[in-house]
Parts: structure tokens; sequence; C-alpha cells
């Protein structure tokens, strides 16, 4: 199934400067697929899954913008791909039956909220902001060029939520703690154009940020699907029938 993500671009503006860059393949993401266990019993709830709702909003120099948007977007396919396929695994080792999968609530019919009792999802929100200063440096052989100096920032908020897709009503929330990132970085101020931008070279001087999105990207998957197996109890589940019928039952005409 085709993964599809929703990325918010904030785009500020820097002076274009020309330069030799140097793009070097960096290691791809390394999500780790696990197996579970056969269910004893079968639950009573069925529901259905939805893909992560995964926000990337992110602040960057035209610089950072234009040398680390192809790698941003995909990983962020990518792990809203290995999200949906791992949280899978652990409700039907949890004795959930899952009905169906969609690309999001919002890409549901009326027919399928009304057909559907419940849908489990991510709810992901990134916020990358980099503050950055420009320091004038003389090169060899006295080319003037431009240093950049700033700090990265990057915060994450992060939910687990079983909603009743008709009323649109939270069932169930579940928060998940997320580390934030603060840290000083040093770049050229080229504009990275061409076809290496192909989400896995990235310019090597913009490695050290990258590195840090995807570490940010791994560690919240992990956590998603740790709390997925830890807080997602089959019995307590189970209650949020009476309220899934309540709403049903809730004339909105």
């Amino acid at each position: 199934m085709k993964c599809i993500y929703k990325l918010l671009v904030i785009m500020s503006s820097i002076s274009m400067l020309s330069g030799c860059v140097k793009y070097v393949n960096m290691a791809d993401l390394q999500l780790v697929t696990k197996n579970y266990p056969k269910p004893d019993e079968v639950s009573n709830l069925s529901f259905a899954l939805a893909e992560p709702d995964l926000k990337i909003k992110y602040s960057l120099t035209g610089t950072n913008m234009s040398g680390l948007s192809e790698r941003i977007r995909y990983d962020a396919n990518k792990v809203a791909c290995f999200m949906t396929a791992e949280s899978e695994k652990i409700l039907l080792s949890k004795g959930f039956t899952i009905t169906e999968k969609f690309q999001s609530y919002n890409s549901m019919t009326f027919t399928q909220k009304r057909n559907t009792s419940a849908l489990f999802y991510p709810e992901i929100v990134i916020d990358i902001e980099e503050k950055a200063q420009r320091e004038h440096i003389t090169a060899p052989f006295y080319f003037p060029k431009d240093k950049l100096k700033g700090r990265l920032e990057i915060n994450a908020k992060v939910n687990i939520i079983m909603l009743e897709p008709l009323s649109g009503e939270k069932l169930w929330v579940k928060s998940i703690p997320v580390t934030g990132i603060n840290e000083v970085i040093e770049y050229d101020s080229y504009q990275y154009i061409g076809t290496e931008l192909n989400g896995i070279a990235v310019p090597e001087d913009l490695i050290p940020i990258a590195a840090r999105i995807d570490a940010l990207l791994t560690t919240i998957s992990n956590d998603v699907l740790e709390a997925t197996a830890k807080y997602v109890e089959k019995h307590e589940f189970e209650f949020l029938n009476t309220d899934i019928v309540k709403l049903k039952g809730i004339k909105r005409y």
C-alpha cells in the first residue's frame, strides 16, 4: 500500500551562492521489524487502522531547505509505512481484528465512517526550526564566501489515538513524551540543487543535521510501537464498545 504523509513546509529565503558541493550517500533509516506472538483469544472489538497523521513543519534557511527537503520527505514516507505495518502486527497479536486500513481519517467516506466502529492511528507533529546567523569568511586565494552558524531546534508532540470516525470523537488518547533536540550547527551557504537530491544523497556539510532528524524519527517510531504494545490492552479497549454504540446512535441530520 502506498503510504501518503502530510508535509507542511514553511520556507524562508537566503542569498543563492554557487560553489562545489560534495554529496554523500547517507545510510538508510534503521527500522527493525519484530515478530509478535499469536493471541490467546480473539477480542470482540474490531476496528480500522490509519497511517500515521505525520506533520513535519520546518523553518530552515534556503540553504538547508534545498539540501534537506528530499531527505525529510523520504524519511517521513518510510517511517509512516513502517509504523503502519508494525502497528497492525502488534494489534493482531493482542487479539483485535483489523477490518480495513485507510490513508487517513479525512480520506474516509461517510459510509466508511458509519460502517467502521473505530479508527486507530498515531498523531505526530514535528517542528524543526533553525536560527542562523551569517559569518563572513575569507577563503583561500582570496575568494570570499559565507559561512552560516546557528542553532537547530527540533521538538515533537506524539499521541496514539482511537477515534469514533462518524462523530470524530476521540475514545482514547495516549500521549508519548519525546525529548527535543537543541544544538549548534555550521555549514556553507550554498544553494543545493541538482539530480543528487534523491532522498539518500545529502550535502556533506549537512550530514550532522540530517543525522539528527533521522535519529529523532527513529526514536519516535520506536516509542510509538513500544507504547502500542504496552498500553493497548484487549480487556480495557473492549469497554470502548459501549461508547462506540452511543456515538453511532446520535442522529446527525
